[in-house]
């Protein structure tokens, strides 16, 4: 994200829940080995700006899931979110995009941005009583490492 598109914005927290598709992702010929991958942090959380045409600021980004773009066989996040969905890890898929998404928001306010930053839930992450628990839970594990709190109003 160009440095120009971040100054003078607001952090928060925005959820929103995806319903599921009505066609699956075609699976790909040779299954990925995601639940490795999972669990060793290989991943990759990447941002997308939204950018407040009006004034080309940054006011907020997205968190979107990715395979690792060294690996030699192509998922995409559909292909991700399907397969965490049908081998029940979609929890812990959920669990490392809120990490990734605090550690990177802890690093953008020390540079002085403040961002909301979007996450994309499943129907059954955003219908999980314990989801809200487990926010809390991500946000006291790295509040010792910020100035501010993490979700406070």
């Amino acid at each position: 994200m160009p440095a120009s598109w971040l100054p003078n914005v607001r952090s928060g927290c925005s959820c929103s829940a995806s319903a599921p598709t009505t066609t699956p992702p075609a699976w790909p010929k040779s299954k990925p080995p995601l639940r490795r991958h999972l669990f060793s942090n290989d991943l990759e959380v990447h941002f997308q700006p939204q950018i407040d045409l009006a004034t080309n600021q940054c006011h907020a980004a997205e968190a979107l899931i990715r395979w690792p773009q060294n690996h030699p066989l192509q998922v995409s996040p559909a292909m991700i979110a399907s397969i965490c969905d049908d081998r029940g890890m979609i929890g812990q898929l959920t669990q490392f995009v809120i990490n990734t998404v605090l550690r990177q928001q802890m690093i953008w306010q020390a540079q002085g941005f403040d961002l909301s930053i979007g996450i994309n839930l499943s129907a059954k992450t955003a219908n999980d009583p314990g989801f809200a628990a487990q926010v809390a839970q991500a946000c006291e594990t790295l509040e010792p490492c910020r100035p501010t709190g993490c979700c406070s109003n």
